[in-house]
């Protein structure tokens, strides 16, 4: 089941970058705060939550920080895998030092 889950959040997230991942900056900067909620075309029982948030707590501006979650699959928790916009628009693959930083105060 875990290998499964995790081919699907992997998918789930190439879909999500392709169709979401170009779009700009100023497209995600005015998403702050809210979220995009989609079925997933390929398996219509599996909802997609999205949402971007600034990539440093407390500080509004610089990276963001996009979050795609697969709702519902998983008791425990929910998948989730990151990625970053940059100020420029370009995307950045998260790693565990850029998700534990979106948790810290800015310095």
């Amino acid at each position: 089941m875990r290998d499964e889950l995790r081919r699907l959040l992997d998918e789930v997230f190439d879909h999500v970058l392709a169709e979401y991942g170009g779009r700009g900056y100023q497209f995600w900067s005015e998403l702050i705060g809210d979220q995009i909620n989609f079925m997933y075309p390929n398996d219509r029982g599996k909802q997609i939550e999205i949402m971007p948030v600034w990539a440093r707590v407390r500080e509004k501006g610089g990276k963001i920080l996009v979050v795609v979650a697969i709702v519902g699959v998983s008791f425990w928790k929910e998948p989730t895998k990151c990625f970053l916009v940059n100020v420029d628009g370009s995307i950045e693959m998260c790693t565990a030092q850029s998700r534990s930083s979106a948790t810290q105060p800015a310095l």
